[in-house]
């Protein structure tokens, strides 16, 4: 947790077969504890319409002094 610290939020989208479809790059500056969602729309990087299956989530921040936190999941889409 870092309140009133600027973040740069990388988060990407990963399928079955373990290639990147989607990034999302974000900066936010935390004004407490939570940030401000963050969504993905299901499409990829050229704007194509994902399929169902399974997807993993992998989302890095990073202060301006380099300090990073990171953390990994997992979406299934129906």
């Amino acid at each position: 947790n870092r309140p009133e610290t600027e973040l740069n939020i990388v988060i990407r989208i990963i399928n079955a077969s373990v290639n990147v479809v989607r990034v999302i790059r974000e900066s936010s500056n935390t004004a407490g504890y939570r940030l401000e969602d963050i969504t993905w729309d299901g499409c990829d990087n050229g704007g194509g319409r994902g399929g169902p299956g399974l997807y993993f989530w992998h989302i890095e921040a990073t202060t301006a002094d380099g300090e990073k936190a990171s953390k990994t999941g997992k979406i299934i889409i129906l």
